[in-house]
C-alpha cells in the first residue's frame, strides 16, 4: 500500500513536469516524438524485410535462422536491461536526492525498496521496449498471427524484463556492501565498455559482408548459421520466451504456456 502511494506521487511529479509548457518548450517533445515514431516505423519495416528474406531460404534454413534471430534479440535485450538497471539502481537506491526525506518518513523499508524497484524497472526498460516491440510485431505480422499472439507477447515481456532488473538490484546491493559509491560507478562503467567492445568484436568476426553480392555454397551458409547460434540453455529466460513465441506462431499452446509459467514463476515471488 505504501509503495503504491510512493509510485503515485512519483507519477504525479512526472505529470506536473509537463504542465505549463510554452510554445518553445513544446517544440522539443514534439521533435523527440517525431523521431521516435520514425524509428518505430523504420524498425518494423527493417525486421519485416529481414524475416521475409530469411523465410525465403531453402531447406527450412530460414525457419531455423528466424528462431535464432529472435533468441539472439532476446539475449541482447536481457543484457541491455541488466546493464541499464545496474546504473539506474545505483542512482535510485543510493544517489537520489530524496532518499534522506523518504527514510525520515513513517514508511517501511520494504515499501521504499519495492517502489524504487518499479521506478528502476520503468526507467531501464522503456527504451528496450521501444526497440523490441516493432520487431516482434513484424514477426507476428509476417506469419499472420492472431491477436492472441500479441497478448501472449505483452504478458511474457513483463516478467522477462523484470528478471534482469531484479538481478541488477540484488547485484548493486552486493556491490555497495563491498565497495563505496564512486568505486561501484567505476566498475559499472568498465563493465559497460567491456560489453560494447564485445558486441562490436563479435559482429566483426561474423564477417557477414562476404554474403553480399556473391555466390556462396550451402556449406558456407550452414557454417554461418552455426556461428550465429546463440546460447539456448534451458535455464535462460531468453530461451523460455523464444520457445514460447515461436511455438505460439506454430499453433502450439501447451509448450508456450509452460514457458509462461516458468517466466512468471521466477519473477513474481520476488516482486510480490
Amino acid at each position: 500500500m505504501q509503495s503504491g502511494l510512493l509510485l503515485k506521487y512519483r507519477l504525479m511529479a512526472r505529470v506536473n513536469g509537463f504542465k505549463g509548457f510554452g510554445a518553445k518548450k513544446v517544440v522539443r517533445p514534439l521533435f523527440v516524438l517525431t523521431l521516435g515514431t520514425l524509428f518505430v516505423i523504420g524498425d518494423y519495416w527493417f525486421f519485416h524485410r529481414v524475416i521475409r528474406y530469411l523465410d525465403g531460404l531453402p531447406s527450412r534454413l530460414g525457419e531455423e535462422l528466424i528462431v535464432q534471430l529472435v533468441n539472439l534479440v532476446f539475449i541482447t535485450l536481457f543484457a541491455m536491461v541488466l546493464f541499464s538497471s545496474l546504473i539506474v539502481a545505483l542512482s535510485v537506491y543510493y544517489l537520489s536526492r530524496d532518499l534522506e526525506m523518504l527514510h525520515s518518513l513513517p514508511i517501511s523499508i520494504r515499501s521504499i525498496v519495492t517502489a524504487r524497484y518499479f521506478q528502476c524497472l520503468a526507467n531501464s526498460s522503456w527504451m528496450v521496449l521501444l526497440f523490441s516491440l516493432p520487431m516482434f510485431t513484424s514477426y507476428g505480422s509476417y506469419f499472420e498471427a492472431s491477436w492472441s499472439y500479441y497478448l501472449y507477447l505483452i504478458f511474457n515481456l513483463t516478467p522477462f524484463i523484470a528478471i534482469p532488473c531484479l538481478l541488477a538490484v540484488l547485484g548493486i546491493m552486493v556491490l555497495m556492501k563491498v565497495y563505496p559509491t564512486h568505486k561501484t560507478h567505476q566498475i559499472l562503467t568498465f563493465l559497460g565498455l567491456f560489453f560494447l567492445v564485445g558486441v562490436v568484436v563479435y559482429l566483426r568476426f561474423l564477417s557477414q559482408d562476404k554474403f553480399f553480392g556473391q555466390d556462396v555454397s550451402d556449406e558456407q551458409i550452414m557454417a554461418f548459421v552455426a556461428s550465429l547460434k546463440a546460447p539456448d540453455h534451458p535455464f535462460l529466460p531468453s530461451n523460455w520466451i523464444t520457445r514460447g513465441l515461436s511455438g505460439w506462431i506454430e499453433g502450439q499452446r501447451e509448450m508456450p504456456l509452460k514457458q509462461t509459467f516458468a517466466l512468471w514463476g521466477m519473477a513474481s515471488p520476488h516482486i510480490s
